[in-house]
């Protein structure tokens, strides 16, 4: 059985106002308000999950300029979330084979859970090998013997591409044997960035998996570094990482919650009780970030003897505020192993 080309749904496309029409086939310079310049990659992004990890990468590319949504096609079972990449200038498909077939890197981004599913139905989708690789393997003319196709091989692709996974927990080697099934070579990178990457503030580590390179690796720094930081790290720190800063978002938000709810129960509306607690933590994390100082330094700095923020700190201190966080960066870590184990 062979499959049809790729059946994607094209929508118009509609720059961000920090991009420019493409100039250079290969790659090309894109300015942003802030005279930045951006180079933007002459290639195909897909992503095979539609929800909110892969939306923010998205428009993060987008928004730096490195992506055109034209170069983008995202599959997903229904249109309730494929509607919002149509409205970002995005190609759509509710087939996953065709984001493999038509796409140079391509994102997993499903559920942990729904992967085994969701690769076993692509198995049954494979193609018959190509006749430039028949050919070649029956004239003895692969270039590289080990590497020859098995004429009972049935691949989605019989090119190698970049298969870079967002899925928390899921090993490298889980990636390696799935893959293997449907894709000739694939190259894997394991990753995990965050979901403030849409507003270019994310945080993101990825490890080299089998038969990527270092070209591959370069790749997916400057991607993810185009929307906030990131790191290369051995795969065992990836779970921590996932609990740490994957998480994270969700422990800050719901103690900027918390924040705005203390300043509404001390007198403030609450539209300015939660700006302001905003404002406070992102002030707060630059600080970090930028002064150089050590957060006990910076936490003394604000701290007076016999004063209003000292009294504050005992009584978070005695609720246990800091052994409550490292519990919930533990807890979502040691989740994430289970996800890999399922």
């Amino acid at each position: 059985m062979s499959l049809s080309a790729p059946s994607v749904t094209p929508v118009p496309t509609h720059p961000l106002p920090m991009m420019t029409t493409p100039q250079n086939p290969k790659m090309e310079s894109s300015m942003s308000s802030s005279a930045t310049t951006v180079m933007r990659l002459d290639l195909k992004i897909g992503f095979i999950g539609g929800g909110q990890m892969a939306l923010a990468l998205a428009k993060g590319f987008m928004a730096s300029g490195m992506v055109a949504p034209s170069k983008v096609l995202t599959s997903a079972p229904s249109d309730n979330n494929l509607m919002l990449w149509r409205q970002l200038g995005a190609n759509t498909t509710h087939e996953n084979a065709d984001v493999i077939m038509g796409c140079d890197v391509i994102f997993l981004a499903t559920k942990p859970h729904i992967f085994p599913a969701m690769m076993a139905g692509l198995e049954i989708t494979g193609i018959e090998e190509d006749p430039k690789s028949k050919l070649q393997r029956e004239n003895g003319e692969a270039s590289n013997p080990d590497n020859i196709i098995s004429p009972n091989t049935r691949y989605i692709t019989t090119d190698s591409k970049l298969f870079v996974s967002v899925m928390a927990g899921v090993t490298i080697k889980s990636l390696t044997n799935a893959l293997s099934n449907i894709a000739f070579n694939p190259r894997v990178i394991r990753a995990h960035p965050n979901t403030p990457a849409m507003v270019g503030c994310g945080c993101a580590v990825y490890s080299l998996g089998e038969g990527a390179t270092s070209d591959d690796g370069d790749l997916i720094r400057n991607l993810f570094s185009s929307v906030g930081i990131c790191d290369q790290v051995p795969e065992y720190q990836q779970d921590a990482f996932t609990g740490m800063a994957g998480s994270g978002p969700a422990y800050i938000y719901t103690i900027i919650e918390a924040l705005s709810d203390g300043g509404v129960r001390m007198g403030l509306p609450r539209q300015m009780a939660s700006k302001f607690a905003a404002q406070m933590t992102m002030g707060a994390a630059k600080m970090a970030l930028e002064s150089g100082k050590h957060t006990g330094q910076l936490k003394d700095e604000v701290t007076s003897p016999a004063g209003t923020t000292i009294r504050g700190i005992q009584v978070l201190e005695r609720a246990g505020v800091r052994g409550a966080v490292m519990d919930a960066v533990q807890a979502s870590a040691e989740r994430a192993v289970e996800l890999g184990k399922n």
